[in-house]
């Protein structure tokens, strides 16, 4: 009988985002302190013997174009390991689309992981990194699913250690930007590599290193495209409680930091941030 494995694919946080250089080929280059929540899409892998298929509910399944990135995990992991049983994938699509999140990135890690564990011979970690890459630079660090400073594009992993889990609100104006996009308007300049601390974080040490304002070199080309960003970043400020506040990635989604403690801060922030029509939810960063 074949086994199925049920995983949670975590949301994928850039809690700092420096554009440092470009490569030759096009591809910028980053230096991001990237974390994880507890927040995220609900992947289910079962091998069998009816023909590959991938299957899509939930608040943003209607985003998901018919050819995803879930597929092409599954076609290079066959390709790599000879694979013999075909794949049935459903998602739970909680993650909005193209949003800063990394949400087709993390489902794509999610679904390399199950297959690592259902594989008669797994792949050997160097050559799942290479496969993880092939799909995309966020690909890697989300096939971990831990706090990592990611450099490169994405390819150059650190793990920073312990972060703390203290309180998380996400809030997306319902405006998907591709990040393709947005990359295209960056005009620099570029920003000098900041290393993050490691060991174990209090969670002074995470807000100080963040700052209330969270360095995010994308936000400018963001906001020219969607400028509600800014409508959201100011109310997020705004709200009592907030440590710290930025956007994710290459938008639109944006954060606030909360102390661990404060529940309710947190809450009454995502509460604010419905009120305006905004998609917004309450969760904690993952360790």
């Amino acid at each position: 009988m074949y086994r199925t494995l049920d995983l949670i694919a975590p949301a994928k946080l850039n809690l700092t985002l420096r554009v440092v250089g470009r490569r030759a080929d096009g591809y910028h280059l980053l230096d991001s302190l990237t974390a994880f929540c507890g927040f995220g899409d609900r992947v289910t892998v079962q091998l069998c013997n009816t023909g590959d298929s991938v299957v899509v509910f939930g608040p943003f399944a209607e985003s998901i174009s018919s050819e995803n990135i879930v597929s092409r995990v599954v076609d290079l992991y066959r390709a790599a390991t000879g694979l013999p049983a075909t794949v049935k994938i459903t998602i739970e699509k909680n993650i909005p689309v193209a949003a800063g999140l990394g949400g087709g990135s993390c489902d794509a890690g999610a679904v390399l992981r199950a297959l690592q564990g259902l594989a008669p011979e797994p792949l050997p970690a160097a050559a799942l990194d290479r496969v993880a890459l092939a799909l995309g630079a966020d690909v890697p660090v989300c096939l971990r699913g831990q706090s990592a400073r990611m450099r490169g594009i994405g390819e150059r992993l650190d793990r920073v250690g312990s972060l703390p889990p203290v309180g998380l609100v996400l809030v997306n104006p319902g405006v998907g930007i591709p990040s393709s996009g947005i990359f295209h308007n960056f005009n620099g300049p570029y920003s000098a590599p900041r290393c993050p601390p490691s060991g174990i974080w209090p969670a002074e040490t995470l807000f100080r290193y963040i700052g209330a304002r969270a360095r995010n070199d994308l936000t400018a080309p963001a906001t020219a495209l969607v400028p509600e960003i800014m409508d959201i970043l100011a109310a997020l400020q705004s709200q009592p409680g907030v440590r710290c506040s930025g956007m994710s990635g290459s938008g639109a989604t944006c954060f606030a930091l909360f102390n661990a403690d404060d529940d309710d801060a947190a809450c009454n922030a995502a509460a604010n941030a419905r009120s305006h029509g905004w998609w917004a939810v309450a969760t904690h960063l993952l360790d």
